[in-house]
């Protein structure tokens, strides 16, 4: 395989100039084919003549599916109160010093762990019916928003979460902060640690 430098040329076909071209290898920001984000910074062949990109080395190619793992979706609840404040006192137990900015790679790590698993659907609908039951949920109760932007890996776990369980967003999230209640305040196991939950924030599970 042919490895390519800033400033290699090459030839390729340019269907802007519907003709075979000189290219000269360049970084560029690639959009990606559904226009949902871009890779910046990506080694790329250059059309000479009208600067468009027209070719991508193999060499580019992981970094591209890397940026396109961790591109940003917002994933976004309103929950009784009660939750956040659960997920925030995990957090702080695990790492005291985060604050709220741990609870993406907390919440980003129960979701892995969660997703993909036929047994899991059993699992997260009974905490939803537990976590009814932990929480009682009152009329007109206060309620705080959770906004986070996760990875696309992360968010493709949550899709396959929601389809399985049939649970919505919310009820999903949820089913989680009661998990994580069992797990790292109520058992007291360090079943996650900070690096693990970074890990999976940035799509590297363990």
């Amino acid at each position: 395989m042919k490895l390519y430098r800033d400033g290699d040329v090459s030839r390729a076909f340019c269907s802007h100039c519907a003709k075979v071209v000189k290219t000269v290898f360049a970084r560029r920001d690639v959009p990606f084919n559904d226009a949902k984000g871009s890779a910046k910074n990506i080694l790329v062949g250059v059309c000479d003549v009208c600067d468009s990109v027209v070719s991508i080395p193999a060499q580019s190619t992981p970094a591209i599916a890397e940026a396109r793992k961790r591109e940003a979706v917002s994933l976004e609840a309103s929950l009784p109160a009660i939750y956040v404040d659960v997920l925030d006192l995990a957090v702080h137990r695990i790492s005291p010093q985060s604050a709220s900015d741990f609870r993406r790679p907390l919440l980003s790590y129960f979701f892995h762990q969660f997703a993909h698993k036929s047994a899991s659907v059993r699992q997260l609908k009974r905490a939803h019916a537990l976590s009814l039951q932990m929480f009682p949920e009152q009329r007109g109760g206060y309620k705080r928003r959770l906004s986070l932007k996760v990875s696309s890996t992360v968010a493709e776990d949550v899709s396959w979460l929601v389809g399985a369980t049939e649970l919505n967003t919310t009820e999903l999230l949820k089913s989680m902060v009661y998990e994580i209640h069992q797990q790292v305040l109520y058992a007291g196991h360090g079943v996650v640690d900070q690096q693990r939950a970074r890990n999976a924030e940035q799509g590297g599970f363990q």
